[in-house]
């Protein structure tokens, strides 16, 4: 139910604010202190519901390359992360921890908002979920960044005045 905004003296609507709880602006992503996508909007993409569901390792490995490395060069599917989280999750069962860790750093490297015990919630009971929202996550924040300023200022040519307009010199 929408929350109800008083009148203002002259009678006008209040402005209503468009901005909603993704920190999305009439459809655009823009920079804010909340994670952009919901932990249950992990079926919004059946590729990565797959990946975190029948081999997590893989995602958390590409999210993590992706942080380092946003072009994605050198990108190999077995990677550092990859190998750490299987390792951890199939000899000790502490594979949450591990995506709890890499939930810290994505929250610090992005400034959002968030604490250790939700982090460490998250990463226990909904693993999946938590790893598709650090991919997209991550890809939403890279796209906001996404156009670097790579040429410095390119000075125009210099404007002449069409010949009709040029007084005759004598």
């Amino acid at each position: 139910m929408p929350r109800s905004q008083p009148r203002r003296e002259d009678g006008a609507q209040p402005i209503k604010d468009h901005d909603n709880l993704n920190g999305q602006v009439d459809g655009e992503l823009t920079q804010s202190d909340g994670w952009h996508h919901g932990l249950c909007g992990c079926c919004a993409s059946c590729e990565l519901c797959l990946l975190s569901t029948f081999v997590p390792c893989l995602l958390l490995g590409q999210t993590s390359h992706r942080i380092k490395e946003p072009s994605m060069n050198n990108y190999r599917h077995i990677n550092r992360d990859c190998l750490l989280m299987m390792g951890v999750t199939y000899l000790t069962g502490f594979g949450w921890m591990y995506v709890m860790k890499k939930r810290f750093e994505i929250r610090k490297r992005y400034g959002i908002k968030g604490t250790d015990a939700r982090d460490c919630c998250a990463s226990y009971w909904c693993l999946s979920s938590a790893l598709v929202q650090h991919e997209r996550e991550v890809l939403a924040r890279q796209a906001v960044r996404s156009d670097p300023i790579t040429e410095g200022y390119q000075t125009q040519p210099a404007m002449e005045l069409p010949s009709r307009y040029m007084q005759p010199t004598t």
